[in-house]
């Protein structure tokens, strides 16, 4: 049976694996909360106007960067991270493609048993399913050939 789902595998995955972490970590983050919250009201009371706005924005923001920095770090989801990009990356490129009438369009994530198809793609010769994938370095003829290996196997 297939089922289009909102989001791709990997995103769905990072998100799974979130909020176990939270709880796991709940001491330490609230430590680090306490830190942030004690640094902001110390912001507030000692500077004003436009400075204290600024310093909340960049507090708020690393203690974020940080929470999701540690995150990836601790729990070996960067596999996740980088799939998702992928899956942005070729969604992008999608668009780019319909907008010059290269595709008529597409269906993202279609889930069927046992895995997804990241992208199901109509064309003017027929429809084309396209695994993303991310790589941090520069293609060469033996990385394609194992992505293409992979897809085989995944058909």
């Amino acid at each position: 049976m297939l089922r289009r789902s909102r989001h791709g595998y990997p995103r769905r995955a990072y998100r799974r694996a979130f909020r176990p972490w939270l709880a796991s970590n709940r001491p330490v983050l609230l430590v680090m909360l306490l830190g942030y919250s004690g640094l902001m009201a110390l912001m507030a009371f000692t500077s004003g106007g436009y400075l204290r706005g600024l310093a909340h924005g960049f507090l708020s923001a690393t203690f974020v960067g940080m929470l999701l920095a540690a995150f990836v770090a601790t729990t070996g989801t960067i596999g996740q991270v980088v799939g998702a990009w992928g899956e942005d990356n070729t969604r992008d490129i999608l668009k780019w493609a319909r907008n010059r009438r290269l595709v008529h369009g597409w269906v993202d994530n279609v889930e069927i048993q046992g895995g997804d198809i990241d992208h199901l793609v109509a064309t003017s010769t027929g429809w084309i399913a396209i695994d993303s994938k991310w790589h941090s370095r520069s293609f060469d003829a033996e990385l394609i050939a194992q992505d293409a290996e992979r897809a085989k196997r995944a058909a």
